[in-house]
């Protein structure tokens, strides 16, 4: 892996996430025995490259891109992004910059339909680098999500 490539982080034996792909990494999804690609930047973001969508069907996984903005998260984009989750096949890769929200949505993902629970999310979160007691735009979606107050799935 060069500098420029993000690592890919294990958050469970279904999901793994990362930072931005490289194009040489894209490449390699298959051989890491992902079944789908899931996108949550924006392409306005920099760095993030529309081609992603091209690069994923040529090796013929599923791609999904489904840009969320820390900012403006909702509970109807949370909803979204998790029911996509759920709907597509598995091993699963979720992206965005730094994978800070693809970590927070996998992790709400293993609150909603593997019952865990809110200090296990925030301790995985934790163990891959990511402290969402710290971002005032993830600290009260995750503990929202953990009582399931802020999401109508499952």
């Amino acid at each position: 892996m060069s500098k420029l490539e993000s690592p890919i982080w294990t958050v469970s034996d279904q999901i793994s996430v990362a930072g931005q792909l490289s194009p040489a990494q894209i490449e390699c999804l298959l051989l890491q025995r992902f079944k789908a690609a899931m996108n949550l930047r924006s392409y306005e973001e920099a760095g993030a490259s529309p081609e992603d969508s091209q690069r994923v069907a040529a090796i013929g996984l599923p791609y999904v891109h489904l840009p969320v903005t820390p900012s403006a998260i909702t509970q109807s984009v949370i909803e979204q992004v998790i029911q996509t989750m759920h709907d597509l096949p598995k091993p699963l890769l979720v992206y965005c910059r730094s994978a800070f929200r693809a970590t927070f949505m996998t992790l709400v993902y293993g609150m909603t339909y593997h019952q865990h629970t809110l200090d296990y999310a925030k301790g995985k979160g934790r163990s891959l680098g990511f402290d969402f007691d710290a971002d005032p735009h993830f600290k009260p979606w995750i503990e929202a999500c953990a009582t399931k107050t802020a999401l109508r799935l499952p």
